[in-house]
């Protein structure tokens, strides 16, 4: 597999890449993705189309959540 930069990329971009592996490897493989996506700033990594839920830590300009962020960083 090809080393990338996807530093600051939205986890949906690591899907082509995704493919090819998939389509290149054996009958037996094991993938595994690192999605960034599971990391703050979660709004980083999708679009703001998708976003349904609100407010967002972006929304509130929260960068670093506390136990009192609970919804917006669920929302997130």
């Amino acid at each position: 597999m090809d080393a990338q930069d996807f530093h600051m990329r939205t986890d949906a971009s690591l899907l082509p890449m995704f493919s090819s592996c998939v389509h290149r490897g054996g009958p037996r493989q094991f993938a595994v993705l690192h999605m960034h996506g599971s990391h703050i700033p979660y709004e980083d990594r999708y679009e703001a189309a998708p976003r349904v839920f609100t407010p967002t830590m972006l929304d509130l300009g929260i960068e670093t959540p506390r136990a009192s962020d609970k919804a917006a960083t669920i929302n997130s």
